[in-house]
């Protein structure tokens, strides 16, 4: 009988962000380690991220994946931004689409412009993970990654 191959450690450096926060917590009990806060506050952040990523089509997340492709959303401020950038992109690709399109892409400019600040933050965290992962722009690859984490009305391949 084979022994499971360990789990490589895992070390965090605390920066700034997870310092305060740390510190904004108060004082912990002997119980309750650093691991288990940061493993608590993840899980909440994941379940508010899984609630705000945005019901859009995949041709529509397309556009944002490109749109976000070396736009660093690592401020509140670039965040804010974020979906103008988005909006920019639907706009430009709009001219030069058929004009049936025209619609849906103007719902989506403006869907994209109005995203909550938890919706910002979930579109930059489903496009860093995107890219991080793949390197390259491939439908069947972001569709798979968008049913991964969870975006609303996208189907796996192959589905009905």
């Amino acid at each position: 009988m084979t022994e499971p191959k360990k789990a490589a450690p895992t070390s965090i450096w605390p920066g700034p962000a997870l310092l305060t926060y740390l510190a904004r917590l108060g004082p912990r009990s002997r119980k309750e380690g650093v691991s288990l806060v940061v493993d608590r506050m993840a899980a909440r952040y994941l379940h508010v991220l899984q609630g705000a990523i945005p019901a859009w089509r995949l041709d529509d997340w397309c556009v944002a994946m490109e749109a976000l492709r070396d736009h660093q959303a690592t401020t509140p401020a670039s965040l804010q931004v974020l979906g103008l950038v988005i909006q920019a992109a639907a706009e430009h690709k709009r001219f030069g689409s058929s004009p049936g399109r025209d619609a849906s892409t103007s719902d989506f400019a403006y869907q994209a412009k109005r995203l909550s600040e938890a919706g910002q933050v979930a579109v930059a965290e489903v496009v860093e993970g995107y890219w991080r992962r793949h390197g390259v722009m491939d439908r069947d690859a972001l569709r798979t990654w968008l049913v991964d984490v969870g975006a609303p009305g996208i189907e796996p391949i192959g589905a009905p």
